[in-house]
């Protein structure tokens, strides 16, 4: 109809991680150790957007996306950060799968400036969290990184972008913006 806007999607995603490493106390020469990751993820993704009045939207979206270990979360190698802590990656880390809702309420009052309300959900599975393990190190412990079961996190947001010529026409060039 002339009050819906609806854009789906699909998304195929083939990622290919291949690790090559060797442990601290591998003797020097050995082989090294090999960790392959070949994986292919689909991601949809579905916004819908409602026009209420001429100058305000209801907007809807729903996706899946993936978050992928960066690689000194997966590197097994230790390393001194600049204050002193020790870190070291994991080679066993997988991809983190994000379901991500968001429901925005906008309010246009004219064609430059934006008031914008919104809630908005993801729910994590196999999120990458930084845990603490304890060492012989000088620190007394390491900081490393594994999967957690899952997560789930809210909030609120509010989007406003104001021009600054309803002040003083001197200031038409310059705009405020809060998010």
């Amino acid at each position: 109809g002339e009050k819906w806007d609806l854009n789906a999607g699909l998304r195929a995603e083939n990622s290919n991680r291949e690790i090559k490493y060797r442990e601290q106390g591998d003797p020097f020469g050995s082989p090294y150790r090999t960790k392959i990751d070949d994986k292919l993820d689909i991601l949809p993704s579905i916004n819908a957007k409602y026009l209420l009045k001429e100058n305000s939207n209801l907007r809807v979206s729903v996706a899946k996306t993936i978050t992928r270990p960066v690689a000194m979360e997966l590197l097994p190698i230790n390393y001194i950060n600049a204050d002193a802590t020790s870190e070291s990656g994991n080679p066993n880390l997988l991809n983190s799968e994000n379901y991500n809702a968001d429901i925005k309420y906008e309010v246009f009052p004219n064609s430059r400036e934006l008031f914008a309300v919104g809630v908005f959900g993801k729910m994590i599975n196999d999120p990458i969290e930084r845990v603490f393990k304890p060492t012989a190190n000088s620190g007394g412990q390491i900081t490393t990184f594994k999967n957690s079961e899952h997560a789930i996190i809210f909030g609120a947001e509010i989007e406003f972008l104001y021009q600054l010529n309803r002040i003083n026409e001197y200031l038409s060039n310059f705009s405020f913006a809060f998010n």
